[in-house]
């Protein structure tokens, strides 16, 4: 449903971004099962090409709360996407809502961090390009023992292998604007879609499906996994944003 342009004209006038605040995540997982229980998470080659689904599933279901035998830290609660946009005002009163970044959530049972040595924090997910070709995909970021709230780097990987064939080489990437906010009630990850290149927008742009998602916590130095969701429904980037108002007034000739 549109909704009127009094209501929204805030946004209009100002053109800045904005999220689209979407209030429930894409997928939750128990609280007090980062035990360290569960298996490592395969992300990909042929015995994941041939087995699939089942290396992507908790070994134990939707896990086993051990609490309070359970690293909260590291204890996923949710994951979920938001579409950051801005809204471009057009002739007199209408509006463009356009998508300008990709915001990642995951949140935690207590303030991220690691016991000892590096803790990563992983949100895979299956990117969808329109022609039907899929890129495993996945966002990270490192925390060190000691380290707490903060802005941290993002990491980027993607492969292609098998059925996955991504805009990249397989490998990991960063940039500078690929930044993560980690503060007591999680980890929110930031994509601004200025930053992609080549032929990634291909794959994350307004409409761009999202499949598979799975969050993941591990520790290098003591257990190999600590905690695992299961896997979420497809999402689209934009669905969250508010339908574009038509202009009806001062419009610009279409050309």
């Amino acid at each position: 449903m549109i909704r009127p342009v009094a209501i929204v004209a805030f946004l209009a006038l100002a053109g800045t971004p904005a999220s689209a605040g979407s209030a429930v995540p894409l997928v939750t997982d128990l609280a007090g099962d980062a035990n360290g229980l569960g298996l490592p998470h395969i992300p990909g080659g042929q015995v994941r090409a041939i087995l699939g689904d089942a290396l992507d599933q908790d070994p134990f279901g939707g896990g086993v709360s051990t609490g309070p035998a359970s690293y909260a830290p590291a204890d996923i609660l949710s994951v979920g996407y938001e579409t950051e946009y801005e809204a471009i005002p057009v002739g007199e009163d209408g509006i463009d809502y356009r998508a300008t970044a990709l915001v990642v959530r995951m949140a935690t049972a207590a303030t991220p961090a690691s016991p000892a040595g590096n803790t990563a924090f992983t949100v895979y997910q299956h990117l969808r390009e329109e022609g039907g070709g899929v890129c495993r995909s996945s966002l990270q970021i490192t925390l060190a023992e000691g380290q707490g709230p903060g802005t941290y780097p993002v990491r980027w990987s993607q492969e292609s292998q098998f059925e996955s064939f991504c805009a990249r080489e397989s490998g990991t990437y960063t940039d500078p604007a690929w930044t993560a906010n980690v503060s007591s009630s999680g980890i929110e990850m930031r994509i601004p879609f200025s930053t992609l290149v080549g032929i990634e927008d291909l794959y994350v742009h307004e409409g761009a499906t999202l499949a598979r998602t799975l969050g993941l916590t591990r520790s290098v130095s003591l257990v190999p996994q600590w905690d695992r969701t299961p896997l979420g429904a497809d999402w689209t980037i934009g669905q969250d944003m508010p339908a574009d108002v038509p202009c009806t007034r001062g419009c610009p000739a279409a050309s």
